[in-house]
């Protein structure tokens, strides 16, 4: 491989690693619906998307939050096909 080849490959991955952190952040943000640095820009149109579809914001809001709460236990009891009623009685190795 040539050298620029070479210098290729480590310019991307310098480029990742300088951009993960601060994705990363800036995702846990997004996800836990924290204001975030393009919250003026994004949030007007948000809204009039939700206005044009018809979208109700705080009961969306309200079932976001049900929905948070009950995904740990729908994840505790998901087992597989372990417990799968298709299975009709075989056990999943």
């Amino acid at each position: 491989m040539t050298l620029n080849g070479w210098l290729q490959i480590l310019f991307f991955f310098a480029l990742i690693l300088a951009v993960t952190k601060p994705l990363g952040v800036f995702m846990a943000h997004v996800f836990n619906r924290e204001k975030t640095f393009l919250d003026p820009a994004l949030r007007p149109v948000e809204r009039l998307i939700y206005k044009l579809t018809g979208v109700d914001e705080e009961r969306r809001d309200a079932l976001d939050g049900v929905r948070r709460r009950d995904a740990p236990l729908q994840c505790s009891f998901d087992a597989g096909p372990i417990f799968d009623p298709t299975f009709a009685g075989r056990v999943a190795v």
